[in-house]
C-alpha cells in the first residue's frame, strides 16, 4: 500500500499477484515510471473530476467548478508532458495551457476557449477579493455539461498506450468500479456524454484486460 498515492497504483494493484502477467506488468510499470510526472497529473486530475461532479450535483457549485478547473488544468499538463517530456510546475490558467499544448501539437480544442477562460475565473473566485482574469459572470450547474464534453474529448485523445490508458483511475472507476466507493455513480450521474462512449470503452477495456 506504499504506492497508494502514486499515479501507477492501479497498474501495480492489478498485476502484483498475477505471475502470468509479469512481462506485461513490467512493461506497464516501465512506461509509468518513465512517465511518472504525466501519470501523476492524470491520477490527480481523475480524482479532481469525480470530486467536482459530486460537488456540483450536490449544489456546491463554486467548490465544484474550482475542482473542475483543476481537473482540466492537470489533464492538459499531462498532455504537455507526454508530448514534450516537460513538466510544468506552475500555471493554473487552462486556456494558456491549451495554447502551450497547441504549440507542441494541436488537439483541436479551440472550441472550448470560452469554457477554459471561465474555469480560471471560477478558480480565482476561491477568494472574494480576487479579480476575475477574463471577467466572466457567475457560476451555473448547466456549465457541467460542457465540462463533461471537454473531459471526454481529452480522454478520447489521451496520448498514451491503450493498455495504460484503460488502467488509469477514470476508466477503472467507470468500467471496473470499486464496490466500496461511489465514484462510478458520480461520474455517470447526469452525464449523457459518457454514455455515448460507454459501449466503445467497454469493448476496448475488455480487449485490453483479456490480453
Amino acid at each position: 500500500m506504499q504506492f497508494e498515492e502514486s499515479g501507477v497504483i492501479v497498474i501495480y494493484l492489478n498485476f502484483m499477484s498475477t505471475k502470468a502477467y509479469k512481462k506485461k506488468y513490467n512493461r506497464l510499470m516501465k512506461f509509468s515510471m518513465e512517465n511518472q510526472d504525466g501519470m501523476m497529473f492524470l491520477f490527480n486530475s481523475d480524482r479532481d473530476y469525480v470530486a467536482a461532479r459530486c460537488c456540483v450535483l450536490n449544489g456546491l457549485v463554486g467548490s465544484g467548478f474550482v475542482l473542475a478547473g483543476q481537473a482540466i488544468e492537470k489533464s492538459l499538463k499531462a498532455f504537455i508532458f507526454f508530448e514534450s517530456k516537460k513538466k510544468l510546475r506552475v500555471g493554473h490558467n487552462a486556456y494558456e495551457l491549451k495554447e502551450a499544448l497547441k504549440k507542441i501539437k494541436d488537439y483541436n480544442l479551440d472550441k472550448y476557449d470560452n469554457l477554459l477562460k471561465k474555469l480560471l475565473d471560477h478558480y480565482q473566485a476561491r477568494y472574494s477579493d480576487n479579480i476575475p482574469e477574463y471577467g466572466t459572470n457567475g457560476a451555473c450547474s448547466d456549465e457541467l455539461a460542457e465540462i463533461d464534453e471537454l473531459w471526454v474529448e481529452l480522454k478520447e485523445k489521451l496520448p498514451i498506450p491503450d493498455e495504460v490508458k484503460y488502467r488509469t483511475v477514470f476508466f477503472t472507476d467507470i468500467l471496473k468500479p470499486n464496490p466500496h466507493w461511489s465514484n462510478e455513480f458520480w461520474l455517470k450521474q447526469h452525464n449523457p456524454v459518457i454514455f455515448t462512449k460507454l459501449n466503445k470503452w467497454q469493448k476496448e477495456f475488455k480487449k485490453i484486460w483479456s490480453k
